[in-house]
């Protein structure tokens, strides 16, 4: 099974960096963004149009209630 891995903060700086990371050792990498809807849609079609499995959700941290749907699309997604 292909591993799996959430990072926060993903569309810009640090979060982006460790984003390639994890893309370029093979993960599926999930990334929530907040503010930066383009840089995260960027940065997502940039590393899938080079094979990679990776997936930018919208997700206000500071709100439990986003944080709850966001956990219920990835559930959509990865059952098991």
């Amino acid at each position: 099974m292909k591993k799996i891995v959430l990072i926060t903060g993903g569309s810009r700086g640090i979060g982006a960096a460790t984003v390639r990371q994890f893309n370029q050792h093979g993960y599926t990498v999930l990334f929530a963004y907040n503010n930066s809807a383009q840089a995260a849609t960027q940065l997502a079609d940039e590393l899938n149009a080079n094979d990679g499995d990776v997936h930018a959700l919208h997700c206000n941290l500071a709100n439990p209630d986003e944080i709850d749907g966001m956990f219920a699309t990835i559930a959509t997604y990865y059952k098991h």
